[in-house]
């Protein structure tokens, strides 16, 4: 990541893998919502692994993702969204940034280090389904 440009560059540069592994992703977060449907509220959350996954898919889009709506990606209380947000940003797993444009507006984005992990974390997963599903 070359500082405040974030996911921008990630976009540029990701390529036809970052394109398949974002599709694996966006169906991975799919799946923790039908999950999530099917059991009790509040048994099957692991809030920041869904928000880093989201700003990954986020990112190599191009896009940014808000406070607020990384909150929302948290699929908890807002306000545990934001402890949660938090946490991650004490631990220098996600950067927030200011919106040039909007004072009042932050945006995050992982960390180089975080980036590398989501994506090979899906790269290992997407392997690992494909060999299993193989006739």
């Amino acid at each position: 990541m070359s500082g405040i440009d974030g996911g921008w560059d990630r976009a540029r540069s990701g390529g036809a893998e970052t394109h398949r592994l974002t599709a694996w992703l966006e169906v991975y977060l799919k799946a923790q919502d039908t999950r999530r449907r099917m059991f009790p509220a509040g048994l099957m959350g692991d809030p920041a692994w869904d928000m880093m996954v989201d700003l990954f898919v986020t990112e190599a889009k191009g896009k940014r993702l808000s406070v607020s709506s990384a909150s929302v990606a948290t699929r908890t209380a807002q306000t545990t969204g934001l402890r949660w947000i938090n946490r991650l940003v004490d631990e220098g797993l996600v950067i927030r940034l200011s919106d040039s444009t909007d004072r009042r507006r932050n945006f995050l984005v992982l960390s180089d280090g975080s980036w590398a992990r989501v994506r090979d974390w899906a790269r290992e997963t997407s392997a690992a389904l494909a060999a299993a599903t193989q006739d």
